[in-house]
């Protein structure tokens, strides 16, 4: 049979199949050319990871569910152990009342509270409510520690609503901190008397201790500082300095104002007087008026001609 093929010069099938490459074979097989046949083991690979993102989605499913429906019982079993107080800016706490913290932290401990159930925002505010707090932001600590991190207040003047009224007892002192809030601390007489004192209409905290700022570096050119500003419901400035002057400003062109009165402050003696107060209301000049000369029925002295006074 093997000579017949010989002779004949044809090759079976067969053989042709045997001789061909692994390749040929294949491709002969499916009826694909070479290139094509390529294709195929990539497609089975995506139908395969395709199949493992679903199941690893019903998976992540199934547990999410059952987490869900243990969470009650997880977070039971965490309680509250310790609350601790700590400054927003890594310093020790200096004004804020310990026992009323104590009783904050007492409260947690004490009442079974869950570190996944507790309210953060509901406790911020609560602490918020501790005189001297500014700021109060809550964060857990696992397994067992609930940490407060507190703002204080940091007092630089005192405030009083009415400018007429100097009669503040410790338990209604009324503070203007370092941005311009207002807040009701107790604080020692002796401390708030060293403060300097800042008025005005509600709402002008900030824009009165920014007045108050601005003046500082002006007056100490003359060894002076500011001890009160007032602004009137007119909007008008008032200033006292250290030794008693003070000062009517008026609402406009105030910085000029000023630089008038540090500039005359050196030559005029009678500005320098405790009880002088100086109208600077003008275009141009000042008056000078004493409050102890007037009461005994002194004069009012004009050192240089003035115009009426301006707004």
């Amino acid at each position: 049979m093997m000579a017949g093929d010989h002779t004949s010069g044809r090759i079976s099938p067969l053989a042709a199949l045997r001789r061909g490459t692994g390749g040929a074979r294949v491709a002969g097989r499916v009826g694909l050319r070479p290139e094509q046949s390529a294709d195929v083991p990539f497609r089975n690979r995506r139908v395969v990871v395709l199949g493992a993102a679903i199941v690893a989605m019903i998976v992540a499913a199934a547990l999410m569910w059952f987490a869900l429906g243990a969470l009650p019982e997880v977070g039971n079993s965490l309680p509250i152990e310790r609350v601790v107080f700590v400054s927003a800016t890594n310093t020790t706490l200096t004004e804020v009342d310990d026992e009323a913290l104590k009783r904050v932290a007492n409260a947690l401990t004490t009442s079974g509270a869950s570190m996944l159930q507790l309210d953060l925002v509901g406790l911020a505010s609560i602490v918020k409510q501790v005189q001297w707090v500014r700021k109060a932001t809550v964060r857990r600590q696992f397994p067992s520690t609930i940490v407060v991190v507190i703002e204080e207040h940091k007092p630089v003047a005192r405030w009083v609503a009415d400018a007429t009224d100097d009669s503040q007892t410790i338990e209604t002192s009324t503070l203007v901190n370092s941005f311009g809030d207002v807040f009701t601390a107790t604080i020692a007489d002796e401390r708030r008397d060293q403060l300097p004192k800042l008025a005005g209409p509600e709402g002008s905290s900030f824009e009165v201790l920014t007045r108050y700022a601005a003046l500082q570096a002006p007056l100490a050119t003359i060894g002076r500082s500011p001890r009160s500003i007032v602004m009137t419901p007119r909007r008008a400035w008032q200033v006292k300095l250290d030794n008693g002057v003070v000062l009517e400003l008026g609402r406009a062109d105030v910085d000029e104002r000023m630089a008038r009165f540090i500039h005359s402050y050196p030559g005029l003696a009678a500005l320098q007087v405790a009880d002088a107060v100086v109208d600077l209301r003008y275009q141009s000049g000042l008056t000078i008026r004493h409050v102890n000369a007037l009461a005994a029925g002194g004069k009012l002295t004009k050192p240089a001609p003035a115009r009426k006074p301006a707004a």
